[in-house]
C-alpha cells in the first residue's frame, strides 16, 4: 500500500507533501504520483522516507529525477508510532509485547517531520537537501516503556517475543498476510541496529533541537490523553476508514498528512488556496 497526499498552491503551483512506504508497490506508485504532479503543475516535491530502507531509498531517487526540486525527509522510527497505532492498546493493557530486543531507535516526533515538510513548501532554501531526522536521543524499546510509564503514573511491563509468536498472533487476528511481512521487515531489517546514529537533520531545517520523546508523552498527560482507552477512542474517531491500526506504516501517512495540512490551514491561511487531492495504490 503506497499513499500520498498532493498540495498545490492556486497561484504559485508551488508544493506536494508525497508520502510512501518501503513496500514492493511503492515505486511504481511514486513514480505515477510524481508523474501526475509535475503534469499538474507542482513545482516542488517533499517526500516522506525512512532511514535504515533500501527499498525507501528507490523512491527518493525517483522524487530526485522527476525534473522539479525535491526535499527528502527520512526519518527514524515515529514517537507516535507508540501513542497512535497498535502499540498505544498494549500500552493501555499494560503490557507492550513485541519482537524486539536492545536495538536502540533515535525515535523522532512527527510534529516536528510536519514542520520541517511546511517549511519546505512554504520558504526557500530546502530546494534539493536531504534531511536526516531523529530524535534527540536513542532509547532501547524498554527504554522508551519506561518512560511511557512515568509519564502515565502507572506501571506499564515490555515483554520480548519471538517474531513467530508475534506473526502468528497477528495471523489468528486476521491480519493481511502483506501487512504482516511489513511489520516483520520492520521489526528485523529496520530495526537491527542500523539507525542507532544521531543526526541534526531537525535542527539544520528548523534552527532548534528536535522534540524529546519524553516531552510527547508529558504532553499527551497534560492532556488528558495518554492512558485511557478513551484517548484511543478520540484520536481514532476522526480516522474511521482506518479499520485496522495494526498497520502502524498507514498510519504514519495519515498522521503526517493531518499535522501537516492542519499547519498549512492554521498558519499560511491556505484553507482556500489548496487543493487536496490523494493519490492511493
Amino acid at each position: 500500500m503506497c499513499c500520498g497526499v498532493l498540495e498545490i498552491h492556486r497561484t504559485t503551483n508551488k508544493g506536494s507533501y508525497l508520502t510512501a512506504i518501503a513496500v514492493p508497490s511503492a515505486p511504481a506508485a511514486i513514480r505515477t504520483f510524481c508523474q501526475l504532479a509535475v503534469k499538474s503543475g507542482v513545482e516542488h516535491l517533499v517526500l516522506l522516507s525512512g532511514c535504515g530502507e533500501d527499498e525507501a531509498k528507490h523512491c527518493e531517487d525517483i522524487v530526485k529525477n522527476a525534473g522539479v526540486a525535491w526535499t527528502i525527509l527520512r526519518s527514524s522510527w515515529f514517537c507516535q508510532n507508540f501513542s497512535e497505532g497498535f502499540i498505544h492498546d498494549l500500552i493501555l493493557a499494560g503490557n507492550i509485547t513485541l519482537p524486539v530486543g536492545g536495538v536502540r531507535e533515535p525515535f523522532v516526533d512527527v510534529d516536528d517531520i510536519a514542520d520541517i515538510a511546511v517549511k519546505a513548501l512554504t520558504e526557500s532554501g530546502h530546494d534539493n537537501q536531504l534531511y536526516e531526522l531523529t530524535g534527540p536521543r536513542s532509547m532501547t524499546f524498554l527504554e522508551a516503556t519506561s518512560e511511557i510509564a512515568g509519564a502515565a503514573g502507572r506501571p506499564i511491563n515490555f515483554t520480548q517475543i519471538p517474531l513467530h509468536d508475534f506473526s502468528a498472533a497477528l495471523a489468528e487476528q486476521h491480519v493481511p498476510a502483506d501487512a504482516i511481512g511489513l511489520l516483520e521487515y520492520l521489526f528485523t531489517t529496520v530495526l537491527d541496529g542500523r539507525n542507532e546514529q544521531l543526526t541534526n537533520g531537525v535542527q539544520q531545517a528548523l534552527g532548534r533541537p528536535a522534540r524529546d520523546f519524553k516531552t510527547m508523552w508529558k504532553k499527551r498527560r497534560a492532556l488528558g490523553c495518554g492512558d485511557s482507552p478513551a484517548g484511543v477512542k478520540s484520536l481514532n474517531s476522526p480516522l474511521p476508514f482506518l479499520l485496522n491500526d495494526i498497520m502502524p506504516s498507514f498510519e504514519r501517512i495519515v498522521v503526517i498528512r493531518r499535522r501537516c495540512v492542519m499547519i498549512f490551514r492554521k498558519y499560511y491561511g491556505l484553507s482556500n488556496d489548496v487543493v487536496l487531492g490523494e493519490f492511493c495504490k
